[in-house]
């Protein structure tokens, strides 16, 4: 998995990575472009309504995820601190 150090820590003792935020999508603004799930498949699906979910916060790396919030037309994607 690949991560920047400000974004996520090593833990030696468990040898794992934690992302300390993971991606929320509001999905009243969702417009069901399908960006994100083609950039993250594995973080992002669409659902019966049309819409996209997390499915998976940490199921792609984290730079595939910024690129799939970054790539959102209405800004749905964001990360929240956990």
């Amino acid at each position: 998995m690949s991560c920047f150090f400000h974004f996520c820590w090593y833990n030696l003792i468990n040898q794992v990575f934690i992302m300390p935020k993971k991606p929320v999508i509001d999905r009243e603004s969702c417009i069901g472009c399908t960006l994100c799930t083609q950039i993250a498949p594995n973080t992002f699906k669409m659902m019966d309504d049309g819409k996209a979910d997390v499915i998976a916060p940490f199921g792609d790396g984290e730079e595939q995820i910024q690129q799939a919030i970054d790539s959102c037309p209405v800004a749905s994607i964001k990360w929240i601190e956990e």
